[in-house]
């Protein structure tokens, strides 16, 4: 849906019903004139929401004021305490050929942390063998597992789906 206004009553509406409905959402940073692919975060509030706008407006990558956020609402489904029975649902779910990761719980302000990735299974099961180990360590973390969300081509903003909401800013920076 979209592209709207950061600030679209609409936006935040819908934001507040699909956090009723899970715990997190994942939103995807693009900063238009700057080089490379932005960062990734979770929201879990519209405070978090509110944040991360001021984060990007503010951000020295975005040059010119110019950056998109969109916000998926069933990016990485499969959440819970990383474990064994939790890998054995994702596996379930997986279907070869398809983009996966396995991402760190970190609420913005903090950056996700991508465990694994992959495009076959055994890619992301190589990825997670060291992972393992620091898990144990570290009483196995929170994490969300799933298919990365489609940019299919160049044109993928207009494209119309029911559990993304794609926000636009095109201000320019006063100097």
């Amino acid at each position: 849906m979209g592209p709207f206004s950061y600030n679209d009553q609409f936006v935040t509406e819908t934001l507040r019903t699909w956090l009723q409905e899970q715990d997190l959402l994942f939103v995807d940073v693009h900063f238009v004139n700057f080089p490379g692919k932005g960062p990734d975060f979770f929201i879990n509030s519209i405070d978090r929401y509110k944040n991360l706008v001021l984060y990007a407006e503010n951000n020295e990558m975005n040059i010119n004021s110019k950056y998109i956020l969109s916000i998926f609402k069933n990016a990485y489904p499969i959440r819970g305490i990383f474990s064994e029975s939790l890998l054995s649902r994702a596996k379930n779910n997986y279907r070869e050929g398809e983009n996966w990761s396995i991402l760190g719980d970190t609420s913005f302000p903090g950056d996700i942390d991508c465990i694994a990735s992959g495009d076959t299974w055994e890619e992301i099961q190589n990825d997670l063998q060291d992972y393992k180990k620091v898990c144990e360590i570290n009483s196995h973390p929170y994490v969300c597992i799933g298919k990365d969300p489609d940019f299919p081509d160049e044109n993928w903003i207009e494209l119309p789906d029911t559990d993304r909401i794609t926000v636009i800013n095109y201000k320019n920076k006063k100097g």
